[in-house]
């Protein structure tokens, strides 16, 4: 799960911004099957965010079904928000994809990228734990499993940072690990400052019926006031 992250970093580094990996996992790891559920449930969450997502498994050596519907709850709810979530910020991902199509670029980057006068271990050596999408938003996945904890930990840049979850904002003094909810549905993913996302609310499957929804803006004004 951790390894697909360097993965897709990589390959927008090569020019290939269109990747992913196959959602949890292809072949089975363990026989603990709340473990596996609750890996593919945190899967599903960072996955969200992947440029190309599908759920694809070994079918004779990788374990049980795990596709959305089969998993246990929570992490069946958690799946199924996820999905929900990744609709929600489709046109931004494709949009920034169509880009890079026509103009070269990466849609999928590690902090660094954009934050080039960062220094410190949770940067460098550690960096597929947080991600860049499209230049504006920055994508926290819960990759360590630790049973009864509330929170955990990513690297935030200093300044001002949207949750896109609650709409709450927050006001990092300096650069720094963050400690973050666990969050029970989607991914913890926060907008940054200067920057605005389309997104859309919306469970259609076809390309006229998505004409017809409407579209909304989430912005975070910068220092200047702009985004």
């Amino acid at each position: 799960m951790r390894w697909s992250i360097a993965g897709i970093m990589n390959f927008n580094m090569f020019g290939i911004p269109m990747v992913g990996a196959d959602v949890c996992g292809f072949f089975s790891k363990s026989n603990d099957t709340d473990v596996e559920s609750e890996i593919c449930g945190r899967w599903m969450q960072l996955a969200t965010f992947y440029p190309f997502a599908r759920q694809h498994r070994d079918a004779s050596g990788g374990g049980e079904p795990n596709e959305p519907y089969n998993l246990k709850s929570p992490w069946k709810e958690m799946a199924v928000s996820s999905i929900k979530e990744r609709y929600k910020y489709l046109r931004f991902v494709y949009t920034c994809q169509f880009e890079a199509s026509i103009n070269g670029g990466t849609c999928f980057d590690p902090l660094l990228f954009h934050f080039p006068d960062l220094n410190g271990t949770e940067v460098y050596e550690d960096m597929e734990h947080t991600f860049l999408v499209g230049d504006a938003v920055k994508v926290s996945p819960v990759l360590n499993f630790t049973g009864d904890d509330k929170t955990f930990k990513s690297f935030f840049p200093k300044g001002k940072w949207l949750s896109l979850t609650d709409m709450s904002v927050m006001d990092v003094q300096e650069n720094g690990m963050v400690e973050l909810d666990i969050p029970a549905t989607v991914v913890q993913h926060h907008l940054r400052a200067g920057y605005m996302v389309p997104v859309q609310e919306t469970q259609r499957n076809n390309t006229q019926a998505l004409l017809s929804d409407p579209i909304s803006l989430y912005a975070l004004r910068d220092e200047q006031k702009h985004a």
